[in-house]
């Protein structure tokens, strides 16, 4: 819960160029949703929210990242983490279209093309540089 509420303000504060502060707009909004969240019963809370986000990056970190450094480096590690689970899952003694399905028996779809690339990639299983 808590977590969540640091989220949404986190989101909504803004910090114009050069400015290490808080604006008088963003301490009024903190105010108000501190004022809100301290007046909710918890019965009233609704914790079935769930965070989708598959990354989080260190704001020191991203602060200075254009928005395409920060895709290429969540596709990065996309593109790592589908290759550790076709690595776990994959059967060389199986046909492409029988790992495909058993990659799908354990929860993510790989397409084809995904996985000959990684095929070609991985020789054997282990990464060719």
């Amino acid at each position: 819960m808590v977590y969540y509420t640091i989220r949404y303000i986190e989101d909504k504060l803004t910090f114009p160029k050069g400015v290490f502060g808080c604006t008088k707009p963003n301490l009024r909004l903190i105010d108000e949703k501190v004022d809100m969240i301290l007046n909710k019963e918890y019965e009233d809370v609704d914790c079935s929210r769930q965070d989708k986000r598959r990354f989080c990056m260190d704001p020191a970190i991203k602060k200075d990242m254009s928005r395409s450094d920060k895709v290429r480096k969540e596709k990065a590690e996309v593109k790592k983490e589908t290759y550790a689970f076709i690595a776990k899952y994959n059967d060389p003694g199986r046909t492409t279209i029988e790992n495909l399905m058993e990659f799908r028996k354990h929860g993510k779809s790989i397409s084809e093309s995904t996985y000959k690339r990684w095929k070609r990639e991985y020789k054997g299983g282990h990464m060719v540089f």
